[in-house]
């Protein structure tokens, strides 16, 4: 029987006759057998790349994705549409991993999503041997480069496997975000057979870029809400931040929900349907959201903070405008904010003699001795650590990056993971309960001493930590944990891994601990530009904005936007003229729609007048009615 083809398995599963431009000429470069790179702008469909080949293709695909969130949300439409497809990642544990692990070898499944951590297990590999591999797909592919903004030293693992499951099964590597020099080392690290890569213009007509300064951000963004029609995205750096951001803006009128990493799933889940049903209407969130949301409505971006690098701000900008219609990215700066953006992220990184330190502190912490630990997983509890030692968090946080991408230790994938509190009754009714016996009140005595606001949010916790300080066993705490849980009390989400670092040799002294200083230095520099680069765009008045993004991604464009905050002060004088035609207008007849509008002024060419028209939304002299017509701003 022949393999189906693209165009029938589009339609079969997704529904189209057509592909979007470029997908067509990427499937078909891998269903050629070729290793491929694939430039897509976000929303530009990157997820069907792989996912059709995958159908065409006999065997298996192994997608290697760098979210969990990512792939329990791609699996789970993979699998509304009708396709058999699995997440192996640290929440899949025990029998059932072993289960998915033998079901895979019998190819029960077309697609595999896997952590690049995943990828090192041994077990994983013994079935590999025994799995036909028809292609892998590398998701988020920048995370591979060492120059990247997400770097993730495991992902450059991913070209050992070439061997295992045959040299001539090709690689696809997709990402939205890549400079030239991120191109380059992307295809080496997967050890392309011959370079190839598909990109199409990072430049979205319909996504104006906009950058404005302000001494009052709140009242800026409620205003911005206000004026303009359409679901929204408000991009803030701090969890305690989106919910006095979701708060200010439902007392404005506006409907706003908060989305963070801190929150429970279940509040996660909630709030992200609400807004997806268009229940809520802005969602106010940590860079947590977004990664594989498809919502294409989506007609604000606002950020109150710069990201740290350019790639990731046209990454979570892009989130803006995907059905193809008109959107905004719009950056909010105050005095100051440059300082804080540079002070915040070039502080943190470590310099090599601090790596080395923070390696003797780590070795001493963990009781290793000289010439021991090689191989041997070590629990390990970062805040107790640096705690402990008297160390900054950023600072360990990054050197022990920096030792995982040197090749002198391994961090396991739950490493990050954190069990979480929360009360659900009130802090009265949980402490009155915890009286009647002497474990719970030491606990939670502990616990509404050592967590604020324990009532409003969820608390990461360490167990341990909790025992040390309460002086009871881990198991009682767990135990006590689950009682007043089962009381409905509070809630209690228990970490499903236990971090660990894996040494790959025996412990050596601190001056003997190598460190490539040639490549680390250009490392550090290359985050330090990043910073750099967003601070450039924050403060640059002289160039349009899609064009200053362009470039740092290697794309020259001569033609200006013509719609983003430096275009329209440089039409300024064409605008103000018709300006007040617009004005006039609906002075004189009242409430308009954009058509009739435009029927009234004998304006042929749409798009100055829809230009016009926000440049009036924005400044507040026009608003839009219920029935959104326009009509002049009175108040």
């Amino acid at each position: 029987m022949a393999n189906p083809t693209p165009h029938s398995v589009l339609k079969k599963y997704w529904g189209y006759s057509e592909f979007r431009p470029l997908q067509e000429d990427i499937i078909n470069s891998v269903l050629a057998g070729k290793d491929t790179l694939a430039l897509l702008p976000t929303g530009g469909g990157k997820s069907l790349c792989f996912q059709v080949p995958a159908l065409c293709l006999p065997g298996v695909t192994i997608v290697v994705s760098p979210l969990i969130a990512l792939m329990n949300d791609q699996v789970q439409h993979l699998k509304k549409a009708g396709i058999q497809a699995i997440a192996l990642h640290s929440e899949l544990q025990g029998r059932k991993r072993d289960i998915a692990l033998d079901n895979m070898t019998s190819g029960a499944y077309k697609l595999i999503y896997v952590s690049p951590e995943r990828l090192q297990s041994s077990s994983f590999i013994e079935r590999l041997y025994h799995t036909k591999i028809s292609m892998i797909a590398v998701d988020e592919a920048h995370c591979i480069s060492q120059w990247g903004h997400d770097f993730r030293p495991p992902f450059r693992e991913i070209a050992q496997l070439r061997p295992i499951i045959g040299e001539d099964v090709p690689i696809m590597a997709l990402t939205a975000t890549a400079t030239p020099m991120v191109v380059e080392d992307i295809q080496e690290s997967l050890k392309f057979r011959k370079k190839n890569v598909f990109q199409k213009s990072f430049f979205r007509e319909k996504l104006t870029y906009s950058v404005f300064y302000t001494e009052d951000k709140y009242k800026h963004l409620t205003r911005i809400f206000s004026k303009m029609s359409g679901c929204g995205i408000v991009y803030a750096r701090s969890r305690k931040r989106t919910h006095e951001l979701s708060e200010i803006l439902a007392k404005a009128g506006i409907s706003a929900l908060p989305y963070h990493a801190g929150m429970s799933p279940q509040e996660r889940q909630e709030n992200q349907l609400s807004w997806m049903k268009n229940k809520t209407r802005i969602m106010v969130a940590t860079n947590a959201f977004g990664m594989g949301i498809d919502k294409p409505d989506v007609r604000l971006v606002i950020h109150l903070e710069a990201p740290p690098s350019p790639e990731e701000y046209f990454q979570e900008a892009g989130r803006g405008g995907r059905d193809g219609n008109q959107a905004w990215g719009v950056m909010l700066v105050a005095p100051g904010d440059e300082h804080i953006l540079k002070r915040k992220h070039v502080s943190s990184i470590p310099q090599v003699e601090e790596i080395q330190s923070i390696y003797e502190q780590l070795n001493r912490h963990l009781g290793i001795a000289y010439g021991a630990g090689k191989g041997i997983p070590f629990a390990f509890d970062l805040f107790d650590f640096t705690r402990k030692q008297r160390i900054h968090e950023g600072k360990a946080h990054e050197a022990i990056k920096v030792m995982e991408r040197e090749g002198i230790l391994t961090v396991s994938e739950s490493f990050w993971e954190f069990s979480r509190v929360k009360i659900t009754s009130t802090p009265k009714a949980l402490y009155a309960e915890s009286l009647r016996n002497e474990k719970s009140e030491r606990l939670v005595k502990t616990m509404l001493r050592l967590y604020e606001a324990l009532h409003l949010d969820y608390k990461k916790i360490r167990e341990s930590d909790l025992a040390q300080k309460t002086g009871l066993s881990l198991i009682d705490v767990k135990q006590t944990l689950k009682l007043l849980a089962s009381k409905k009390l509070l809630s209690y989400q228990a970490s499903t891994g236990k971090p660990a670092l894996i040494f790959h040799f025996g412990r050596v002294r601190e001056k003997d601990l190598r460190i490539d200083r040639k490549s680390y230095n250009a490392y550090s520099s290359t985050r330090i530009n990043r910073v750099d680069a967003m601070i450039e765009y924050l403060k640059e008045t002289k160039r349009c904005r899609a064009n200053i993004l362009l470039d740092y991604f290697g794309e020259n464009r001569d033609e200006e936007c013509g719609k983003c905050d430096y275009c329209r002060k440089q039409n300024e004088q064409k605008i103000k003229i018709n300006a007040e035609d617009v004005m006039k207008e609906l002075n004189n007849k009242g409430a308009l729609s954009l058509s009739q509008l435009a029927e009234h002024l004998g304006i042929s060419n749409v798009r100055q007048l829809e230009d016009i028209i926000d440049d009036l939304l924005l400044r507040e002299k026009i608003i839009r009615n219920q029935k959104g017509q326009l009509q002049i701003n009175t108040l």
